[in-house]
């Protein structure tokens, strides 16, 4: 839910009772935005590179869920970098009495507008996340009808009910240009009520998230699998969304409450930003979890990594073994050298007959081995598979 401050209110910059103003060494927080901002962009950036890693080297089965999670993405880092720049170009995270007026005149404007740009960048990803996790829905449960036209209608919701939000975030203000300017606005107008539209999309965002979340159990629970995979189904499809609902967007909606209502506005929205952006980097996180499931499995790790270098670490390995036996090529080592009867094994001979195998009794060392065939009636033909042959029917 984006911040935007109260403009319209905006208090000249006095210092509260008590508080010695420091232009030479203020204090300021805007370290912890840029530190937990990097960090929690790297992140998102991590999953989603594996998760194109994944589809680039072993699928290739690309789907509109990777161009949305991709494109929230591209959101995610512009709010990072838009925030990054407020820290070190605007001086957010000081206090505003700690800036002198005449530079907080000359940059008041561009911080403001910054955090505002990143606000809508954070409506924008948050949008392409959720519509990528549904539509990873619609992939995967696709066989069920009723739950196809579920997740359409979430898509639809989602869409519908952030892009009004934006639009009247955006335009919060009349006129418009007035939105813009924190300072130095002197064409009269006025702006709606902030705090109360937050708490709606905060409030929405919420029901939206653990909507999603108990979509998909009900047919996982349904699928023939034990009760540790259904499980581990769960939570794969659902801790993400579970702590960006409960950590990141409740823990905002308490901070709004301080937020919006505190006049220091270069200080008190640091909290908040980074709990967005921590909102949208969860959600992106959680959005590409479905897809590294498999990344565990030893077949999804060899077709990651390529060719060329399983080639050399093989080469590598029997080298190392060949360099270190001291086993002539073609002699048998004394331990494997047994007689038939040092053997609880009967040891007899094998004749090579027409592709199939005669076993007769004797001494050379070959171990008589029974097998037992299934076989299969596939339109009335039979399907055998004998030892060194294989029929296809």
């Amino acid at each position: 839910m984006p911040l935007l401050l109260p403009r319209q209110n905006a208090p000249p910059t006095a210092a509260p009772p008590g508080v010695v103003i420091d232009y030479a060494n203020p204090v300021s927080i805007g370290d912890r935005v840029v530190v937990s901002n990097v960090i929690l962009g790297a992140l998102a950036l991590l999953f989603v590179l594996l998760r194109v890693l994944i589809k680039w080297r072993v699928s290739r089965a690309w789907g509109w869920e990777d161009f949305f999670i991709v494109i929230a993405l591209l959101f995610l880092i512009g709010r990072v970098v838009i925030e990054v720049l407020n820290v070190k170009l605007w001086l957010l995270g000081l206090h505003v009495w700690d800036i002198r007026p005449e530079k907080l005149l000359a940059i008041g404007n561009y911080q403001h507008n910054g955090v505002f740009i990143g606000d809508m960048l954070y409506f924008w990803g948050i949008m392409f996340t959720k519509l990528s996790i549904l539509t990873l829905y619609v992939k995967i449960f696709k066989i069920n009808k009723v739950f196809r036209y579920i997740c359409y209608g979430m898509m639809a919701f989602t869409i519908v009910y952030l892009m009004i939000f934006f639009f009247l975030f955006a335009f919060n203000c009349n006129p418009p240009a007035r939105t813009w300017h924190l300072l130095g606005w002197t064409g009269g107008g006025s702006c709606f009520d902030n705090i109360k539209t937050s708490y709606a999309v905060g409030g929405i965002n919420i029901f939206t998230d653990i909507v999603i979340l108990i979509m998909p159990l009900p047919l996982i629970y349904r699928l023939q699998l034990k009760l540790a995979q259904k499980l581990g189904l769960i939570a794969i499809f659902g801790t993400g969304i579970l702590i960006s609902v409960v950590v990141c967007t409740i823990a905002r909606q308490v901070i709004i409450v301080e937020t919006l209502r505190d006049y220091d506005q270069t200080w008190a929205p640091v909290p908040e930003i980074i709990w967005l952006t921590a909102e949208l980097s969860v959600g992106i996180i959680c959005a590409c979890l479905p897809a590294l499931a498999p990344i565990y499995s030893r077949k999804m790790i060899s077709n990651l990594v390529p060719a060329s270098l399983r080639n050399l670490l093989q080469s590598l390995r029997s080298r190392t073994g060949s360099g270190t036996s001291s086993t002539p090529k073609n002699s048998t080592p004394e331990s494997a050298k047994i007689s038939k009867s040092d053997s609880n094994i009967e040891l007899v001979d094998r004749n090579q007959v027409g592709g199939y195998t005669n076993i007769d009794k004797a001494n050379k060392g070959y171990i008589q081995q029974t097998r037992a065939f299934d076989v299969k009636y596939v339109s009335n033909e039979e399907s055998i598979q004998k030892p060194g042959a294989s029929f296809q029917v």
